[in-house]
């Protein structure tokens, strides 16, 4: 059996709430006293009992994470900030994947509020608003992951996606480039309005028409990319720029191109997002739009440990928004 803290006092000789103390690192116990319990505790074997202490404390030192696509570099990166910010400050994560689908979004949502974690980081698909009533109606702290402009006072941590696509077009359109695509998913998220606007700007700031950018919409697979440039890219003559959705889904791109007997970048460039670590080791290295996904869960998490912990004000919205930077390789 498990030894107690009350075993623990009384090898020792000394009441349980001292025990507690030394073994929580808390005040009011001589050092000699201390040593000799933390001692005990180490040869008895003893581990803290995590349930009964979150009952007392009212806190289990978890984060609720819910990622709408764990098939996502990008988002994995994102997992990996989380859990370093984590092991840093003693605290476990409990991971769900709502796989961009609303209902399983929801459900994702109340089992977590059920396993009585401390706080949320989340990354809504954003195809409806149900997930709003439930997180504004919560008493835990909530931080967004890669969305903004959930409501006024949230809490996130984004990639500035506007500046990102905007550096994505231009620098194709200054290559000469002059028909413009974009391959997109998540039609509903912040990141793709922000990502429209600054393509608007960017052909607004080089007067090209707005007519001249051609939206395409495809389900995040890479199958249905490498189909859906194999169907809609129409070479006439004129050099065509592609700007995808991210670099994953830019090898579906690259291969249909090069299957349709076209040259890269000769004919075609193709300007990727995020910066995952096998895009600059492809066959033609990919010119993509740095996304520092490390960086917004290790931000996310700090900001919502500090809220859980009471070292920011809960009411205090946190909002940071991260400069993307343009990685220039061999496809554009």
């Amino acid at each position: 059996m498990a030894a107690i803290i009350k075993d623990i006092a009384k090898i020792v000789g000394t009441s349980q709430k001292t025990v507690s103390k030394a073994i929580n690192n808390k005040p009011g116990v001589n050092e000699k006293t201390r040593e000799l319990i933390l001692k005990t505790a180490k040869e008895l074997n003893y581990t803290p009992n995590i349930i009964a202490r979150s009952l007392v404390k009212r806190k289990t030192n978890t984060l609720g994470v819910m990622i709408n696509d764990l098939m996502d570099t990008f988002y994995l990166e994102i997992v990996s900030g989380i859990e370093a910010v984590c092991s840093k400050n003693n605290y476990n994560i409990l991971l769900s994947n709502s796989n961009n689908n609303s209902d399983r979004e929801l459900q994702s949502i109340k089992v977590l509020f059920e396993r009585r974690v401390d706080g949320l980081l989340i990354s809504p698909a954003q195809k409806d608003n149900r997930y709003k009533d439930i997180l504004k109606a919560c008493d835990i702290p909530v931080v967004f992951l890669n969305r903004r402009d959930i409501w006024q006072n949230c809490n996130y941590v984004v990639n500035d996606y506007y500046i990102g696509s905007y550096l994505a077009v231009n620098h194709l359109i200054k290559k000469g480039y002059r028909e413009i695509y974009f391959i997109y998913s998540n039609p509903y998220s912040s990141p793709n309005k922000d990502r429209i606007r600054g393509i608007k700007k960017a052909l607004k700031d080089n007067d090209i028409s707005l007519d001249k950018i051609k939206m395409i919409h495809c389900w995040r697979d890479v199958d249905l990319y490498y189909g859906a440039t194999q169907k809609e890219i129409d070479y006439k003559g004129e050099k065509i720029g592609i700007h995808v959705w991210d670099d994953q889904m830019a090898l579906g791109v690259c291969r249909a191109i090069m299957d349709k007997g076209l040259k890269i970048p000769d004919e075609v460039g193709i300007v990727g997002y995020d910066d995952i670590p096998t895009s600059k080791h492809l066959l033609i290295p990919l010119t993509t739009i740095m996304n520092p996904a490390y960086e917004i869960g290790a931000k996310a998490s700090e900001i919502l440990i500090d809220k859980i912990e009471k070292k920011t004000p809960l009411e205090e919205a946190k909002q940071i928004i991260l400069k993307p930077e343009l990685k220039i390789r061999g496809t554009a």
